[in-house]
């Protein structure tokens, strides 16, 4: 892939990498679209992250964003059951931390044991809402 010159870029708010020079002490690259402009903003290019780029200063070239990666749970060994033991192990870790008698400490780890129990809970086809007795079936695989 070779840098395009910035005049073959489309203009149909299609994100590209384009390359601006000056923007620093050497050229930089960002996100960028063209905007057609409109309610008051003139037509340009935009960078979500940088923002809008000064009338008449536009990149000098562009290439096209590659692809985002795919997400797979290829390699992953975890059994359904060993999920929820994990989640349940979490929950007993977080009830048994120390906060030293920090109060968002406290409840940071009460939010924490909770939502762990609650994923494993819907991990075990159980529902979130329990009694103490099936929680401790669900800890002991019942």
């Amino acid at each position: 892939m070779t840098w395009q010159p910035i005049s073959t870029a489309p203009r149909d708010g299609t994100r590209i990498l384009a390359m601006w020079p000056y923007l620093s002490d050497t050229q930089s690259w960002f996100e960028t679209y063209w905007h057609p402009g409109g309610e008051g903003d003139a037509p340009g290019w935009y960078s979500p992250g940088f923002g809008w780029f000064l009338d008449g200063y536009n990149p000098i070239g562009w290439l096209p964003l590659p692809a985002p990666p795919v997400t797979t749970t290829e390699g992953w060994t975890m059994t359904r059951g060993e999920a929820v033991a994990f989640l349940l192990e979490a929950a007993g870790y977080f009830e048994r931390r120390p906060t030293n008698g920090e109060d968002r400490a406290h409840w940071s780890n009460v939010y924490n044991a909770e939502n762990c129990r609650k994923i494993a809970l819907m991990l075990a086809d159980r529902p979130v809402t329990t009694t103490e007795a099936e929680r401790i079936a669900v800890m002991e695989g019942k």
